[in-house]
């Protein structure tokens, strides 16, 4: 018996952690239900609960499909993957000295339905509440019909930030912006 518990446990930690986050889809459009995909005119955006990396094993990346029942202009958000990095000091541009900073590494995997080739750009902010803590922007994605194409970026915020996002009653959310060309 311990040995069967022993095994499920080090299976579980030497796989990626797959996540069912709600995510959420607004535009200022009107949105048409087909199948089980919602489809938006760009710009589309979507929330995703952010993950708390402390509840995860450490090293273990935080990967979500949930976005993929949303597509934008025909292109949909297959995955986002995202990387803990850790907390580094870094020299502020206004010359106050060092601060640590939090570097996570965002990789999406966008599909392209069959129609034609286009350009994606995704805006990614870091928000808790009303506040943005962190940005960053895929710029001009090159994505092919009837292919997924991947991308990365890097999100930095304060660790300060981070350290207290988690307190409180609002859960921080990866506020996604799509825009289709």
């Amino acid at each position: 018996m311990k040995r069967s518990a022993f095994l499920a446990l080090v299976v579980a930690a030497a796989c990626p952690r797959f996540v069912l986050a709600q995510v959420t889809a607004t535009q200022g459009a009107t949105a048409a239900e087909t199948g089980k995909r919602t489809e938006f005119t760009s710009p589309m955006v979507l929330d995703i609960p952010f993950p708390d990396f402390r509840e995860l094993p450490p090293g273990k990346d935080w990967i979500t499909t949930s976005a993929r029942e949303y597509s934008c202009d025909g292109v949909s958000l297959e995955s986002l993957t995202v990387v803990p990095g850790r907390a580094r000091k870094v020299w502020l541009l206004d010359g106050r000295g060092k601060e640590r900073v939090v570097e996570y590494m965002l990789q999406t995997k966008i599909r392209v339905q069959p129609s034609r080739d286009r350009t994606v750009g995704l805006r990614a902010e870091l928000r808790h509440g009303d506040r943005t803590l962190a940005s960053t922007t895929f710029h001009d994605i090159d994505a092919e019909e009837e292919k997924v194409t991947g991308a990365r970026v890097y999100l930095v915020a304060r660790a300060v930030d981070i350290e207290s996002m988690f307190t409180g009653e609002a859960k921080p959310m990866l506020h996604l912006t799509m825009s289709v060309k």
